[in-house]
């Protein structure tokens, strides 16, 4: 699986950047905007061809899943079981962690979860991996790690075949796409890890 999140801010035509990039093999948009507005996030999923809908998790904006139908939610893994997020739990539950222990403690609550840092962040300066391939390794044969755990912090063409080879069920990107020059090279960036069978 190929997932990509939005840049916290909004950008010029980016909307009509996510409906190229679903085309050219992105499976699942996480939109993830922290310091905007509802009203500022409702303009902008309006602007996404609805085809793709189900294919949206929001990340803190929840009440857009029920006003456009999105498919599905995303959390702070701490946040995992408390009673008012019960109420999405009828959308694709998502989860952030960063820890191995994270993992374990939210995996059965979620249908899918990011790992993060796996590399050291392209988007996020002094953002570092605190993870080893061999400590990644041994947590996949002691299935830990496995198809529900989503590879995140990165990500780029060069090293997405590691976390395959790893066991992680795909990939997040966000700075290995967002920090292409144009449009043309975003797709080609899609293309390229879609090329890997993720």
């Amino acid at each position: 699986m190929l997932i990509l999140i939005t840049p916290p801010d909004f950008i010029e035509e980016e909307a009509k950047i996510v409906n190229r990039l679903f085309k050219v093999g992105v499976d699942r948009l996480h939109i993830r905007k922290p310091m905007a507005d509802e009203s500022d996030v409702a303009h902008y999923i309006s602007q996404i061809d609805s085809v793709w809908y189900q294919q949206i998790s929001i990340h803190y904006h929840y009440n857009m899943a029920r006003h456009f139908h999105l498919g599905g939610v995303h959390f702070k893994s701490k946040d995992i079981g408390q009673e008012e997020k019960k109420n999405y739990y009828r959308y694709l539950i998502s989860a952030s962690c960063h820890t191995l222990e994270e993992v374990e403690a939210c995996k059965m609550q979620c249908d899918y979860l990011f790992l993060s840092p796996i590399f050291d962040s392209i988007s996020k300066q002094g953002y570092e991996s605190r993870f080893t391939t061999e400590n990644l390794t041994e947590a996949s044969k002691n299935g830990i790690i496995d198809n529900k755990v989503i590879a995140l912090g990165g990500i780029n063409k060069q090293n997405a075949h590691l976390v395959q080879t790893i066991g992680f069920g795909g990939v997040a990107i966000l700075g290995a796409c967002w920090g292409c020059d144009t449009i043309e090279q975003m797709e080609q960036c899609i293309r390229e890890l879609k090329k890997q069978k993720l």
